[in-house]
């Protein structure tokens, strides 16, 4: 799931967007990774 998510996100913004919010905020990449989750699985 962490591929699908991180490729939305690549998809949404800019090649690489994912990863930089990982390093550089990591609670709000945490944050919409959990809803991301929450929203695929309802």
């Amino acid at each position: 799931m962490y591929a699908a998510f991180a490729e939305l996100l690549d998809q949404l913004y800019w090649e690489g967007y994912a990863q930089n919010l990982q390093e550089e905020n990591p609670g709000a990449f945490n944050l919409q990774y959990d809803q991301f989750l929450n929203e695929y699985q309802n």
